[in-house]
């Protein structure tokens, strides 16, 4: 969890998390970033962003966007 209080030691502001079991990080950041602030979650394969992108509705978080890494 120190990693995700360094990368969002504010609220309002962006962090970039990667390769982070479909969600494991994103969600903690998505709530230390609060409503007003963006997460932005990349993975190499798509099937988990595709996991991550079911977590993230059904949990009602809108605050993180995805991005794919391929080219």
């Amino acid at each position: 969890m120190r990693l995700s209080a360094s990368l969002a030691s504010r609220r309002e502001r962006r962090s970039p998390t990667s390769a982070q079991a479909p969600g494991y990080m994103t969600l903690r950041l998505s709530k230390r970033v609060g409503s007003n602030g963006v997460v932005y979650a990349s993975d190499i394969q798509q099937p988990m962003l595709d996991i991550l992108d079911q977590r993230l509705k059904s949990s009602r978080i809108t605050n993180v966007q995805l991005c794919s890494r391929r080219s």
